[in-house]
């Protein structure tokens, strides 16, 4: 979603990925946080709660895949910061990425394929 500000009603949306929300690095096989929003509610007032009367609700959504090479394909064709770093790298530095993006899918792995929870949080704000 990720959308804010509506000229017309003053009002505002957007979802953020929660602390759940990784990214591989691809240079050390390393997970790391993309952001940490345990504290994005009172950020979010922080910055808008003058303008805007805010409310929140957070909710998980589970990707499902096959496995976690049709999730690399899925990112690496259709995410664009996935597509970007890929793009960037060295060919021995994408593959690695790539084995490595895979291998942390295929930690979610069930007997129907990869079923990853991810952390969400919804914010509707309407200007006051």
């Amino acid at each position: 979603m990720e959308r804010l500000g509506d000229r017309h009603s003053g009002n505002l949306g957007t979802d953020l990925f929660r602390e759940k929300d990784t990214l591989l690095d691809g240079l050390g096989r390393e997970i790391r946080r993309l952001r940490s929003n345990g504290d994005a509610p009172e950020r979010i007032r922080e910055l808008l709660g003058d303008a805007f009367e805010l409310r929140f609700e957070p909710g998980t959504t589970t990707l499902r895949m096959p496995d976690g090479e049709s999730v690399w394909e899925l990112f690496v064709n259709g995410y664009g910061p996935t597509k970007a770093l890929a793009a960037s790298c060295d060919p021995k530095r994408r593959e690695q990425l790539r084995r490595d993006f895979i291998a942390f899918h295929e930690r979610y792995r069930s007997d129907l394929g990869i079923a990853m929870p991810r952390d969400y949080l919804v914010t509707i704000g309407h200007r006051r």
